[in-house]
């Protein structure tokens, strides 16, 4: 038998960072939203442990994919299997592509050798992994709290376009983190409860008015062109825009679909330029989807 999932990515709405934990994970505050962008992924029982990637540098044994499949493995005693990852989320881009992965492989496992595990049970295995695991496992608008353990459904976000800007440089999340606990001084930040509103009254203006993310000044100082993406796709209509995670992706939120494909257009010229990415996407109601592109049906759907 042999399985396929859609692994969704992400961006953050809102990221606020609090101080460091005794385990070396920051506690964070945050309101994450799955996007159409996602990678694609096969597996099957084997004979021994397989794993492909139309990336050949991610086949390595520190990948959250194998990972997540020598977590059931070593926990439920079930067979080696063969993993087929054909990656489409930009790495390392503050999109949470790999944890993304690991969770539609602790999803497809579940399924594929029908393990007894809800998915509160499915989370606890999954923030072993990785700490933005158990929000993919959970699925759509989510409100993320401690060191990304605690994740809470939310009212879904409102219908729109997401336009991702990928630059041509990547962010290391360690290296941001680290470079944010240097800084001395905390400036006030919005309070999540801006979006929480928006959200709950199905109003994107003030869902996008609450954008926030603490690192975006971070990543923004070392890479500059962040901030001259947020403002050429404000200049053409976006409602807001923001970095996601630790960068250096930018999303920008617009309404209309009109509006959006000029968006679009100005940004994929600014990206020719600078060699960088542009896709087109929207938000999702979960986060890991069994099936080819069209899907079968959903996990943890709201």
């Amino acid at each position: 038998m042999k399985i396929k999932l859609l692994a969704y990515g992400k961006v953050n709405l809102y990221l606020r960072v609090f101080g460091k934990r005794k385990d070396g994970y920051h506690e964070i505050e945050s309101i994450i939203q799955n996007i159409s962008l996602a990678d694609e992924i096969e597996l099957a029982p084997s004979k021994e442990t397989k794993f492909w990637c139309n990336l050949p540098f991610l086949v390595r044994k520190d990948n959250l994919v194998l990972k997540a499949s020598q977590s059931l493995q070593k926990k439920f005693n079930i067979p080696c299997i063969s993993i087929k990852l054909i990656k489409k989320i930009p790495i390392s881009a503050g999109l949470g592509g790999g944890s993304a992965d690991a969770a539609a492989v602790l999803v497809g496992l579940r399924y594929l050798f029908d393990l007894n595990l809800v998915d509160e049970e499915l989370i606890e295995i999954g923030s072993e992994i990785g700490s933005d695991i158990p929000f993919f496992i959970k699925g759509g608008t989510c409100l993320v709290k401690g060191k990304g353990e605690n994740v809470s459904s939310l009212s879904p976000l409102p219908e729109c376009w997401i336009i991702l800007f990928k630059p041509p440089f990547q962010a290391l999340t360690k290296e941001i983190y680290e470079k944010f606990d240097e800084k001395k001084e905390r400036v006030s930040k919005k309070s999540s409860s801006i979006i929480l509103k928006g959200l709950e009254r199905k109003n994107l203006k003030e869902v996008a008015q609450g954008l926030e993310n603490d690192l975006e000044e971070v990543t923004g100082r070392i890479y500059p062109l962040i901030f001259k993406i947020k403002k050429e796709a404000l200049t053409w209509g976006a409602l807001g825009s923001l970095m996601s995670g630790s960068g250096p992706a930018v999303f920008s939120l617009v309404d209309l679909k009109k509006k959006a494909l000029k968006v679009n257009t100005k940004l994929k010229l600014m990206a020719q330029k600078t060699s960088s990415e542009v896709y087109l996407t929207f938000p999702v109601r979960r986060g890991v989807e069994f099936g080819e592109q069209t899907g079968l049906y959903s996990i943890s759907e709201n």
